[in-house]
């Protein structure tokens, strides 16, 4: 497929003619949220801390990329505040049409990176998704996410670890003929992270209260390998193949997938291909957000 599509599909972005109808973001947002398991977990542990933390929260979103889990939050705690950074011009269109279309005055948008981004004032919850791992240095990363934040503020990362794959010849075919796909970047399997390792530097940045929350499980594997292995098909086939392929491969593995993300949603695991870490900023931290 030609490579501006491909690059749209992968980074999650969207097509220009999106902003013209920007009700056509929201459907892009339902299709997404269809087959990315993370981000069933991460909105469930956020809505957990948000409403222990109660509805006038000031949230930050780093990396929000087209809104994916950001509009969702909002709607869902309308009486609070949201930001969101990113450094890409056209998530931060999307993010803001989208937001016009839907009259939502509690939620902006700014373009910076991580480390050049100064709050306007510091947040009671900063999450940061699937992020982290593409920046070096993971300490001062998570210094800086922390210095966001309010003393007793709740820090959120997600981060996929361990690679683990289940269906034959998956990682063979992921490593081999589909190996030139953009994912290679975004989840570099050559920079694995891990509970014990997360865990430390977040002390050592200062955070406590730290607990780990272990997502896909073998049900989730065998969903997110069969949905990817369409995606990568799709984005390494011509015009001519790549449509009759998704046409006939998404209908039939859809409800199979749904069906495993589920099940892996509803008990708790030991180990899995992704992790959220939640911390706190100690209620005594008095350091500057600018920092």
């Amino acid at each position: 497929m030609p490579k501006y599509l491909t690059q749209l599909i992968v980074n999650h972005r969207s097509l220009s003619i999106f902003y013209r109808f920007p009700g056509l973001i929201r459907l892009q947002h339902v299709i997404v949220w269809l087959i990315t398991l993370r981000f069933w977990y991460v909105f469930r542990t956020l809505k957990r801390i948000l409403r222990k933390r109660g509805n006038s929260s000031y949230i930050i979103d780093v990396g929000c990329a087209s809104g994916e889990i950001l509009f969702p939050l909002s709607r869902r705690f309308p009486d609070c505040e949201f930001v969101g950074i990113d450094i890409s011009d056209s998530a931060l269109e999307a993010c803001t049409r989208l937001a016009e279309h839907k009259d939502l005055k509690q939620v902006t948008f700014v373009k910076s990176d991580l480390f050049g981004y100064k709050p306007e004032t510091r947040a009671d919850l900063v999450f940061c998704i699937s992020v982290i791992q593409l920046i070096p240095d993971l300490e001062k990363v998570l210094k800086k996410l922390l210095s966001f934040l309010n003393p007793g503020g709740n820090l959120i990362i997600y981060v996929p670890v361990n690679f683990k794959r289940v269906i034959p010849g998956y990682h063979k075919l992921r490593t081999g003929w589909l190996k030139e796909s953009d994912y290679g970047f975004y989840y570099p399997e050559d920079k694995n992270m891990n509970e014990a390792d997360l865990r430390r530097k977040l002390e050592k940045a200062g955070a406590s209260e730290i607990r780990a929350i272990n997502c896909y499980g073998t049900p989730g594997k065998i969903a997110y390998e069969l949905i990817t292995l369409g995606q990568l098909m799709i984005l390494h086939l011509n015009w001519l193949l790549a449509i009759p392929f998704g046409l006939v491969y998404f209908p039939v593995i859809i409800i199979p997938a749904l069906l495993l993300m589920i099940i892996d949603m509803l008990y708790s695991h030991q180990s899995g291909n992704g992790l959220i870490m939640i911390a706190k900023k100690p209620e005594a931290e008095q350091s500057s957000i600018n920092e």
